[in-house]
């Protein structure tokens, strides 16, 4: 037996124009999934799939959202969102989708 992705159906918030090398900047909307996200959606094809990733930094917990596939992630100023109380956060979440193995080595 396999188990079905489901999530939150969450909308890309980002700027006018966004930064070039983004994953999000070219999606509208996505689908979050992680630990304390409840949601009952499944993947449509093409569809951002962003994993909700809690770290503990000086005593404090910090959230973010990034891709499923491997990388080393940053931030890349767009942010995911949703009026839907299942929410699991209280303002919009970053997402860090800015694959830093693509930056030039100095």
């Amino acid at each position: 037996m396999t188990n079905k992705i489901t999530g939150l159906s969450v909308e890309v918030l980002k700027p006018e124009q966004p930064h070039s090398g983004v994953i999000s900047s070219q999606h509208k909307r996505a689908l979050l999934i992680g630990e304390g996200v409840e949601g009952v959606f499944g993947p449509s094809e093409g569809e951002l799939v962003l994993k909700l990733v809690r770290r503990k930094i000086f005593g404090m917990e910090h959230i973010h959202a990034e891709p499923l596939t491997k990388g080393t992630w940053a931030a890349g100023g767009n942010f995911v969102w949703t009026c839907d109380s299942r929410f699991p956060n209280e303002y919009p979440v970053q997402i860090h989708d800015y694959d830093m193995s693509n930056e030039s080595k100095y």
